[in-house]
């Protein structure tokens, strides 16, 4: 059974660790995407590492969840709150493009978009816009 630990303290192996202090580095450096930077209080900021999935990333006191991409970048870890769909931006909109977001998601996906992505997927959001 997998568990989330809260604290750098709590982080026992070396590799976790070392992810750790890379993360806080990132933050330290202002290494986050336009999209974590809108959505992520960096003031609120502790880490966290999850035993099942050996991610460890970043939450703010609203929940908001910022981890490295893999681009050199901490960016926003999105969970979509009806049907559990998560990941980075860019994996939920190729869910979208290939019908695995629900119509009950919809809305809370497309506040996470910018104005070039909200014309780029005007299609499937077209009963949300105004």
């Amino acid at each position: 059974m997998s568990e989330v630990l809260k604290g750098l303290g709590n982080i026992e192996c070396n590799r976790e660790r070392e992810l750790a202090l890379k993360t806080f580095k990132m933050l330290y450096d202002g290494s986050l995407t336009d999209l974590a930077g809108r959505f992520f209080d960096v003031k609120t900021a502790d880490i966290y590492f999850n035993t099942g999935s050996g991610n460890v990333f970043l939450s703010d006191e609203d929940f908001n969840v910022i981890m490295d991409n893999g681009e050199g970048k901490l960016d926003l870890f999105i969970s979509l709150s009806y049907n559990g769909h998560e990941g980075f931006l860019e994996d939920l909109l190729f869910d979208l493009e290939n019908g695995n977001v629900g119509e009950e998601d919809l809305g809370q996906l497309y506040n996470y978009l910018n104005e070039k992505q909200k014309k780029k997927y005007k299609k499937y959001f077209k009963n949300i816009e105004k």
